[in-house]
C-alpha cells in the first residue's frame, strides 16, 4: 500500500480530517500518532453518544467506557491489520460511529 496516497489535509477543519491526518502520520511511521488518535477518537465518541436519543440511558461513566471501547477497537484495527486504512467519504468517524451505536 502506498501510504503517501492517503488523504492529508494541510488545514484540517473537521474531526474526520484530523483523524485522517493522524492515520497518515501513523502509516508513515509516527507511532505516537496512535495515542493522539485514541484521544481524539474518545472525545468524538463521547460527543456521538451524547447526541443520541438514548444518551440519558447511560451514566457519565458508562458513556466514557463505551467511548473507550469504541476508540480502542479502532486503534486495534491499525495494530492488528497492517493494511487497515479508511479512505472513504465517511472516513474514520463513520467507522467509529458504527462501534459507538452497537
Amino acid at each position: 500500500m502506498d501510504f503517501d496516497k492517503l488523504p492529508y489535509f494541510a488545514d484540517p477543519k473537521t474531526d474526520n480530517e484530523r483523524l485522517l491526518n493522524l492515520q497518515r502520520d501513523y502509516r508513515a511511521g509516527n507511532d505516537t500518532a496512535l495515542a493522539d488518535m485514541y484521544e481524539l477518537l474518545t472525545v468524538v465518541a463521547i460527543r456521538m453518544l451524547n447526541a443520541t436519543k438514548d444518551a440519558y440511558h447511560y451514566t457519565h461513566d458508562e458513556r466514557e467506557q463505551k467511548a473507550h471501547d469504541a476508540a480502542t477497537y479502532v486503534i486495534e484495527q491499525y495494530i492488528k491489520r497492517p493494511d487497515f486504512v479508511r479512505t472513504d467519504s465517511g472516513g474514520i468517524t463513520s467507522y467509529l460511529r458504527n462501534r459507538v451505536i452497537h
